[in-house]
Parts: C-alpha cells; structure tokens; sequence
C-alpha cells in the first residue's frame, strides 16, 4: 500500500519509548530532519512508567571515582549470564556465534559513549541512581556476589532532575529528550501507527505507510527509518507462539502489540531470541482484565512469607531476583502434562498483612484485598485458596490444589521456621546475596537473616495467588553490531535499523541488573540513529 507522500524527512524513527527518543535526538545532533511517529496518545511507552534506570558498563561516574570495570571482566559476566548453554572461558569469542558476541562487545564499548553523547548536547543529564539508604554507588547489583562481577555497584545510572531522594524517574528520563526535540524542532507526532514500509529499488526502504487521524499517508526517508516501537507482550496469539509458558500479566503500554514483528516478517528479517522476556511476578487476580499492570512484584514483602505451589511445597527463593525468580512459573509437570506451577501461593501471617511499612501488592487503599484468602487454620486457608482456584478454572487451565496441600503446607512452614531461627535457608538460600536484603525493613527482632522469621503460632494466616508477568518481550527482527536490521541471511537490509523491545536483545536471555532493558535501548538507539543519520560506517 503506498499513497500519497507527504514529507520526506531524513530519518524517520517509529515510536517515542526509551530508545526512539534516543534515535531521534541523536539523529538531530547529527544534524538531521527527523520526525517521530508515535502510535500511542503521548510520547514515553513504558519507558515514562519505569523507574527509569539504565545499566551503562564503565561510565563516566564510576571513571571519575577511580573504579575500573575491565572490558574482558565485564564481558565475560555478561556472557555467562546472556547465552549459559554457549558459554566457555577462554574462547576467543567466550563461546557465543559472533554476531552474539559482537553485540555484547558492542554494548561495553557504545554504551558509555552514548550516554556521554547525550550529556553533551544537553539531552539529559545523569547521575548514580541512589539507593533507599543514601549509598553513593547506590543499590547493589541483582548479581553483585558473582565472583565474576567486579562492579558490584554504580553501574545503574538514571537521569539528574534535580531531586536527589531516591524515586521512579522514567518520566523524567522521556521528558529530558522530549524537551531537547522540541528545542531542536523534532516533531513526535502521537496517534500515528506505522502499519506498512515499503522499499526502494535497491532492496532497500524506502518510507512507510501511517495511519492517523487525518487518513492513510506515506513519509520518505532519505536516509534510513529507526523502528523502535516496543515488543509484543499485548498479542496473546503471537505470545503463545513464541514464549515458553503462560504469561499472565503485561506491564509494557497497550500498544506493544508487535508492529515491527509483522512489518519485519514482510520484509524477510532475521528473528531471534523469540522464547524471551524481561520477566517478573504479579498478584494474578490484579492483572485479570487489565490492559496492562502498573507494578510487577519485585521483592515480596515480608519475612513470615513463603511461596509455594498447589502441594503446599516451597519450590523457589521468595527473595530472589525477579527475572530468574519468575522462571518457577515456566516449569513443566510431566505428571500433570501440564506447567502446574503457573499459579505459585504466597503465604504469609498476621504480621505482614498488618504492617504499615507493607508494599505492592499487599493491600492498601488503593490496592485492596478482594485478591487475598484467609483462615484461622492452614487447612481453613487451604479451602479458602481451592474454592479461588475454582472459580478461577478458565483462566488458568484449570489448576487446583492437590489434596494433602494442608498437610504439606504446615510441613513447609515448620521447615521453613527452623531456617529462620537459624538464618540459613538450606533449600534456596534465601537472603544470602545483598540485593536480596537491601530493601527489606526487619519486621522482627532477634532473628539472625532480616528476609526470613517463623510465622505466627496461631492464625490467622493469609494467602495471595501469583502468576508470571513481565514489563515486554525480548524478541524480534535481529540487528546487528551498527543497529542495522538483518535478513535471513544475514545481510542488512538498507536503510532500516531498530532498537528496543521490538528487536531481538542484544543481551539475548540475560536481565543483567536494574536498568539492564533501558541501558540496551538507549545504547543501540544511539546507534541507530547516528548511523541511520550518517548513512555510513562509522563502527
């Protein structure tokens, strides 16, 4: 479908999230005519509901306190963390194909630069994202105590607006870039849903095809088009296509629906990293009907809390990192032939529910607690959570409690208590590494692990259901070390470039610490709109 052309930019970038906006500023301090189109009602996609960090190896404030992040260290953490399946120490290419290991040797190498690119035209500004506690290398990593990570904190920046408490500031982070195209004459146009590009006589693009309000359009680039219009986590059908296991819960803007998944599939680009996303956990009854979830639980609150599946058993570190927390949920039942562990329990006493310093998704005003289950007995919670599962049947392939739950479940906490009074989890390890204690206020004196104290001796005791969720997928058309989209055959297609959520992660599976999904998008945004600006390499 091509109609009439009514501009011809020199770049054109396709969504305004956290690596469009980074694409369209850099393309415009090259010098460029850019114009931004944007699907969504206002610039930002999730990247404006974010806490708004990016993950940046070796930048210039960890430079500036004399702290050295080795590039072979720091690549050899990624890569064990990124491809575990390929990995080898030594190899010349730790193991990885080359394009993988290119992209992670690109990322060390760029993704400095390009923060400091930004900086320096005046885009944002940045600054060491602060921890709740006043730490001036703020928090530390999610795998600080890998002896293979030799930067255990201040590689999490987050932009500089002023405010030094420690808060989300993803809005912040769209605002900056946003104020920089409106003072550099950059026009994002909302409601403008790219849904066709169509390419010249070379194989190369040539424009694309809009939607908006005013009708059905064409826009020429003459030099290259950036997509970067976020993943696919609001198509149910390509999700169950692609991904491993059910994923209940979308915290990415509705309209990550997989615009540049199609388009690319038009095209003949590469696709890859497909079965991944940048996973967490979510209250499942809060996400039904939702379009999109505001919070996903990063760490559950309270240290009298356990989760467990439908035996009534502990099967994972309540308190571990999120992105490897919620692969509990993606595991396979071959008695069951099902993935029985799609619905995990958190389970927890009086004392975490009545606690004033309580977090999402416990209940408050706004919250509620139509989502949680009680009973003065475990085998009375028990009921309470099967009649739950009952009456929700459709919407999680039918999963129950298996019947000695009760009995399973009082087994669990006695367990679970002894570990408490002693401080050592022998079955998870729960509260060993620093992230995973951070952000945990003591709730109860005497006990030797803050993340961990018996539960009460008497009811009555409380339950919650949860399900995976995740902020967007990781998977897409593949880009290579230039930001450029590639074809099947691994050759770029002219003139088309992406970066974000709608691309394969140059990270493949890995979500190395806090901003790791942002630091990537800024990084090869940057990337792709010098080089779409340029029309030349100048890797």
């Amino acid at each position: 479908m091509i109609v009439d052309t009514v501009e011809s930019p020199d770049v054109i970038v396709v969504g305004a999230g956290a690596a469009g906006l980074v694409a369209a500023a850099t393309a415009a301090s090259e010098g460029a005519s850019v114009v931004v189109l944007e699907r969504g009602e206002t610039p930002g996609g999730t990247a404006a509901h974010s806490i708004g960090e990016f993950w940046i190896p070796n930048n210039r404030h960890l430079r500036e306190r004399g702290i050295a992040d080795p590039r072979a260290d720091c690549l050899q953490f990624m890569a064990r963390l990124s491809y575990p399946d390929a990995y080898q120490c030594g190899h010349p290419t730790l193991g990885l194909p080359d394009l993988q290991y290119g992209l992670l040797a690109t990322f060390y190498d760029r993704a400095a630069e390009a923060v400091e690119h930004l900086e320096e035209i005046g885009a944002i500004r940045t600054r060491i994202s602060p921890a709740a506690y006043g730490d001036p290398l703020g928090h530390p990593e999610y795998h600080a105590e890998r002896d293979d990570n030799l930067v255990p904190q201040g590689r999490h920046l987050i932009v500089d607006d002023g405010d030094p408490a420690f808060g989300p500031r993803g809005a912040a982070y769209v605002q900056q870039l946003a104020d920089y195209l409106e003072r550099h004459d950059v026009d994002i146009r909302p409601r403008h849903r790219v849904i066709e590009v169509f390419s010249g006589g070379d194989g190369g693009v040539e424009g694309v095809v809009v939607e908006a309000e005013e009708g059905v359009m064409s826009i020429r680039a003459r030099r290259g088009i950036v997509f970067a219009t976020g993943g696919f986590g609001h198509d149910a059908q390509v999700c169950a296509a692609y991904l491993p296991a059910p994923v209940d819960a979308v915290a990415s803007v509705s309209t990550n629906t997989g615009d540049f998944l199609r388009i690319g599939l038009s095209l003949g680009t590469a696709l890859g990293n497909m079965t991944a996303a940048y996973l967490g956990n979510a209250a499942f009854e809060l996400g039904l009907g939702q379009a999109r979830i505001a919070q996903l639980i990063h760490f559950p609150f309270g240290d009298s809390m356990i989760w467990v599946d439908r035996t009534g058993r502990r099967v994972v570190n309540e308190k571990g990192v999120f992105t490897e927390r919620a692969q509990a949920h993606f595991w396979w039942d071959a008695d069951a032939c099902s993935h029985s562990r799609r619905i995990l329990i958190q389970v927890f006493d009086a004392t975490v529910r009545e606690h004033p310093a309580a977090r999402y998704p416990m209940p408050d005003a706004q919250v509620g607690d139509a989502h949680v289950l009680t009973g003065r007995t475990w085998r009375e919670l028990a009921q309470a959570i099967d009649a739950r599962l009952a009456h929700l049947a459709p919407h999680t392939g039918g999963i129950r409690l298996e019947h000695n739950f009760a009995a399973n479940l009082e087994d669990s906490v006695a367990l679970f208590d002894e570990y408490a009074r002693t401080g050592l989890d022998r079955d998870f390890g729960r509260g060993a590494t620093a992230i995973e204690t951070c952000y945990e206020p003591r709730l109860h004196e005497g006990f030797p692990n803050v993340t961990m104290a018996p539960f009460s001796s008497d009811g009555p005791y409380y339950a919650m259901l949860i399900g995976a969720a995740m902020f967007d997928t990781a998977g897409g058309p593949v880009i290579n070390c230039r930001a450029e989209v590639i074809d099947v055959l691994g050759q770029p297609i002219p003139g088309l470039y992406g970066a974000g959520c709608c691309v394969a992660s140059p990270g493949g599976r890995a979500y190395w610490s806090g901003g790791a999904p942002i630091g990537l998008a800024l990084t090869f945004g940057y990337l792709a709109g010098r080089n779409a600006a340029r029309g030349v390499d100048d890797s």
